[in-house]
């Protein structure tokens, strides 16, 4: 191991978070990671959340992959939407 990658092998993934095109955002990416898992069966709801809150969750999440034009991840949240019905 070199002391290059001693000294900035941990500096790695704020570098990445750091340097991310100006289109995107930390915020955008957590998003869009967030709902792209919900693709699999990796994922549960949070034990005390009812329907209600579940599909609260998804019309704000929906909402907001509308105004940032992520179109992928509203067909993946209207999928989603659609088991819980």
């Amino acid at each position: 191991m070199t002391l290059n990658s001693k000294l900035f092998g941990s500096f790695n993934h704020i570098y990445y978070y750091n340097n991310m095109n100006s289109k995107e955002n930390f915020v955008e990416h957590l998003f869009i990671r967030s709902i792209n898992i919900m693709k699999t069966n990796w994922w549960q709801w949070p034990d005390a959340w009812d329907t209600q809150r579940k599909l609260q969750f998804l019309e704000d999440s929906l909402s907001y992959a509308e105004t940032n034009e992520l179109y992928e991840q509203c067909a993946i949240i209207r999928d989603v939407k659609e088991t819980i019905k």
